[in-house]
């Protein structure tokens, strides 16, 4: 959940598809940005393996960011009548996703710091488990 502000210069900062380079240099800040925002356990082998998806298709990797530019959390979510579960890991979307809670009927936002992106690989279990415990309408820790 973004201010009008903040929307406008994350996605500025997100206009990034600079020009094929002989060197490969334009391919350094998808690496750097999947370093920066990796999850404790992810390793760069980890990184490799999936990164050629990453830069596969360059032109719409940033696609689910541009739908939603002009959305507005704070006016659609209080139309939900369903409970939904938010996970928010420690990543780029972090402080905003904490933001959704007050919006939420009967649903919840589980604040996870310790993960990063691609937590599933490494939390699977873990995850699976709140998602089952909510769905099943119990109280998830």
């Amino acid at each position: 959940m973004y201010s009008r502000g903040e929307q406008a210069k994350h996605y500025a900062s997100m206009d990034t598809n600079d020009a094929l380079q002989e060197d490969g240099s334009h391919l350094l800040a998808p690496w750097q940005n999947s370093v920066r925002w990796r999850g404790p356990h992810r390793t760069n082998d980890d990184l490799m393996a999936t990164f050629p998806d990453l830069i596969r298709n360059r032109d719409n990797n940033d696609w689910a960011y541009h739908a939603n530019k002009e959305f507005s959390y704070a006016e659609k979510l209080p139309e939900v009548s369903q409970p939904i579960l938010v996970l928010n890991p420690n990543d780029d979307l972090y402080p905003f996703t904490l933001r959704v809670a007050p919006y939420l009927k009967g649903g919840r936002v589980i604040d996870l710091p310790d993960w990063g992106m691609g937590f599933l690989d490494y939390h699977t279990v873990e995850a699976a488990q709140m998602i089952r415990t909510f769905l099943d309408g119990a109280e998830t820790g």
